[in-house]
């Protein structure tokens, strides 16, 4: 799925995942550290099943993949994606900031943003997962007004590590 025009904020904008920006994406994703807390495993456990869905992100017919770029100098800093439920009344959402932009605002602004766009294709709720240990990020959702529906773990892809997770959700509510 892809939108028509790009989601521009003030310092940055969202734009769809193009294949020319996979090595971006793969190098932040199966990073030890930029990629702790994703479901994407290590470069040593990234199969041809993990690489050929990487390759099919492109036109995907389940979810949006979108890259976050900076305005000022139009460079790549994360990633995110948003899969809707089968109803079209939900959608879940997960998000990446490179680690070298960590803690300069852009995963609030990614998020602001991305709530404005959910409102305009009327979802009525927006889901995210975020580990436990995930600190930051549990802080994050919670500071922009998501509230802790479940709880729940998830696994990294061909690993054996289990985070314990919360599954956070977002009313959207209509305006007029």
């Amino acid at each position: 799925m892809r939108i028509k025009n790009n989601l521009i904020g003030t310092n940055i904008y969202i734009r769809n995942y193009e294949p020319a920006d996979k090595d971006f994406c793969t190098s932040m994703w199966l990073d030890e550290e930029n990629g702790r807390y994703l479901s994407d495993p290590t470069k040593e456990f990234a199969d041809d099943d993990y690489r050929q869905a990487v390759d099919n992100m492109y036109n995907s017919p389940d979810g949006y993949y979108f890259i976050v770029n900076r305005i000022c100098d139009d460079r790549r800093i994360g990633t995110c994606c948003a899969f809707p439920d089968e109803t079209r009344q939900a959608i879940d959402i997960g998000y990446c900031i490179q680690q070298s932009y960590w803690r300069q605002g852009y995963a609030t602004e990614l998020l602001k943003k991305i709530i404005e766009w959910a409102q305009a294709q009327n979802f009525t709720t927006i889901t995210a997962e975020a580990a436990k240990d995930n600190i930051a990020s549990c802080e994050l959702l919670k500071k922009l007004g998501f509230r802790i529906k479940a709880a729940s773990s998830f696994k990294k892809y061909h690993m054996n590590t289990e985070f314990k997770s919360y599954i956070f959700e977002y009313p959207i509510t209509k305006t007029h």
